[in-house]
């Protein structure tokens, strides 16, 4: 008997037979759709840019994605939208396993296939700001479009960044776009 309780427990311990995902963080996906809100866990100037470590939870695991925001985004301009954009303003950075998990639970929320792994590279966009006012990085939420006009995959994503209440949203733009965004975060 004694032995086979040890038996069931060596492989309970091998198996992880019990073992329950524990994320210690909110859900991305919010009650009322398939956009996907990641929480503001870390936020510090490095440079030209606002590095902005986010996390999430899908399906009991953990999701995140590093963003690098340049410290320097103006007001939407009506008049001449061409003061609207900037160059190389967002940079998107994998954490690791959490930014791989995080392309999978976007294309399962939005019932596609999903594209690999979170590239190893750094990814840097064009972004047109929308934004009522410049970027205030200590309160404020400002929503810009992340642009990229590359011959081979057409995107372009809407982000929200709240900065009062620690989230980022990276909004549905569609199946089309968000199908091609996933493949440009995964090359």
């Amino acid at each position: 008997m004694r032995s086979t309780l040890l038996a069931f427990i060596l492989i309970s311990l091998l198996t992880g037979c019990g073992e329950k995902k524990v994320c210690n963080y909110p859900s991305i996906v919010p009650a009322d759709g398939n956009d996907a809100t990641l929480t503001i866990v870390s936020q510090t100037k490095n440079g030209n840019y606002y590095e902005i470590l986010t996390k999430g939870c899908y399906k009991g695991d953990s999701v995140g994605l590093k963003f690098m925001l340049k410290d320097s985004i103006p007001a939407e301009n009506k008049e001449d939208s061409k003061k609207s954009f900037v160059e190389n303003g967002v940079k998107l950075i994998s954490t690791g396993a959490e930014s791989d998990m995080l392309l999978k639970a976007i294309a399962d929320m939005n019932k596609l296939e999903g594209p690999g792994k979170f590239s190893s590279k750094e990814l840097s966009f064009p972004l047109y700001s929308q934004a009522a006012a410049a970027i205030d990085y200590s309160k404020g939420a400002y929503r810009i479009l992340m642009l990229n006009n590359d011959a081979k995959i057409d995107f372009n994503q809407y982000i929200t960044f709240d900065f009062t209440n620690k989230q980022i949203v990276l909004i549905n733009s569609g199946p089309d776009y968000i199908g091609n965004f996933l493949a440009a975060m995964a090359q």
